[in-house]
């Protein structure tokens, strides 16, 4: 028995067909939809990040005797307290002779050095070997005069002394070409600053040994003046030690250290031995300037 065929409205095939084109576009409207979304994904990656530091070591050489450069890379943690002597007590002196040590700073780091520092951490008299005794009263060669004020706001002022000694011992610090006779700057104390405590690197004068009316290479007491402070600013660099520094040889500075026993000193100078250390720092980056005594 054959099944009938089923007419339909007129109307109700023309809604199928309707109906069906708007399943077709709302399929295909699904797809684009997913397409318009991957066409606006990105995606990024920093991959492999590292940050490294460098080295801040240097060398110090005394009086050219490269075979003993001192190098802070083989002290213990970075720091060598052992250099050679710059002056030395088997050569005995008189008021007004002066005696000069050369000292090369050289930088084998591969960092800038920001800021080169002097200290004096310790300073004492003692009686001059073989001398028989200390003439009385004997002076003493570290004292110095205290500025009560600098004690609250100077951090770095670390005075003791309560009065001068004007029998004191003397110094001055000149930073020289790599010749060391041509003078670069004076460095300690500074032309216009009779009182060596405060830095005046950048008011300087050329030559320690220039004298005039506002200047002279031997103020009272400057020897013991530079223990007062933690430490001494010798300002910036040497630089780093690059292939481009060293050809410009500013991988390098050089300082010739002067001392004596003052020219119009008594007989309390007689018999009397200065001990004292200095120590050089190098400070890469912003750091301030307070010494590590090593």
């Amino acid at each position: 028995m054959n099944a009938s065929p089923r007419l339909e409205p007129r109307g109700a095939s023309r809604l199928k067909k309707v109906l069906l084109s708007l399943l077709v576009v709302g399929l295909l409207g699904t797809m684009a939809a997913h397409r318009t979304y991957a066409l606006l994904s990105s995606n990024s990656a920093n991959v492999a990040n590292s940050s490294s530091t460098g080295t801040l070591t240097f060398e110090d050489t005394v009086n050219q005797a490269v075979a003993t450069t001192c190098k802070t890379v083989a002290g213990t943690g970075n720091v060598q307290g052992t250099c050679d002597l710059l002056f030395t007590a088997a050569t005995l002196r008189y008021p007004g002779d002066i005696a000069y040590a050369k000292v090369q700073i050289k930088n084998t780091g591969s960092l800038d050095g920001a800021d080169l520092e002097l200290s004096m951490p310790t300073c004492q008299t003692s009686q001059t070997t073989g001398s028989g005794s200390y003439f009385t009263p004997n002076v003493d060669l570290c004292k110095a005069a205290c500025d009560t004020t600098k004690l609250t706001s100077d951090p770095l002022y670390k005075c003791t002394y309560n009065s001068v000694e004007t029998g004191g011992t003397q110094m001055y610090i000149q930073e020289t070409a790599s010749n060391y006779t041509t003078a670069v700057k004076c460095l300690y104390p500074g032309p216009d600053n009779p009182d060596p405590v405060t830095p005046t690197v950048a008011n300087a004068a050329v030559d320690c040994t220039t004298t005039d009316a506002t200047h002279s290479p031997w103020i009272v007491n400057s020897g013991g003046l530079l223990n007062r402070r933690a430490c001494w600013d010798l300002g910036s660099g040497p630089l780093g030690n690059s292939t481009a520094n060293n050809s410009a040889g500013t991988n390098s500075r050089y300082f010739v250290i002067a001392v004596r026993f003052p020219a119009n000193a008594d007989n309390r100078m007689q018999g009397n031995t200065w001990n004292f250390k200095l120590a050089w720092h190098l400070v890469a980056g912003n750091y301030p300037p307070v010494c590590t005594q090593p």
